[in-house]
């Protein structure tokens, strides 16, 4: 029985599978921590179907994004990239909480 090697990271959709530093060597990783109320409305800063997170992942040319235990995730090999991605999100959970304010 021999082992399969892999040889490159591979993304596979709603399920956690971050990249690796065997991958990406200069890989860089930073959290957003959510707070209850937007926990309890993540769905629509996620988008549907991960559609919002895969146009910031597209955008800011990152790796991956994730949502998991109140954090968003991000990760790439860019420093500033992940910063313009981190500054958007917060961006939009200010207008959600704005949003929440108001209603």
């Amino acid at each position: 029985m021999s082992e399969e090697t892999v040889t490159e990271w591979s993304y596979r959709k709603g399920i956690y599978c971050p990249p690796t530093k065997q991958f990406y060597p200069e890989l860089k990783k930073r959290e957003i921590n959510i707070s209850e109320s937007i926990h309890e409305k993540i769905a629509t800063l996620i988008g549907k179907d991960g559609c919002r997170f895969i146009h910031l992942t597209q955008k800011y040319n990152l790796l991956y994004i994730f949502y998991q235990n109140y954090k968003i995730e991000l990760y790439g090999t860019n420093d500033q990239n992940i910063m313009k991605a981190v500054h958007d999100l917060i961006r939009q959970i200010k207008y959600m909480n704005y949003v929440n304010r108001t209603q």
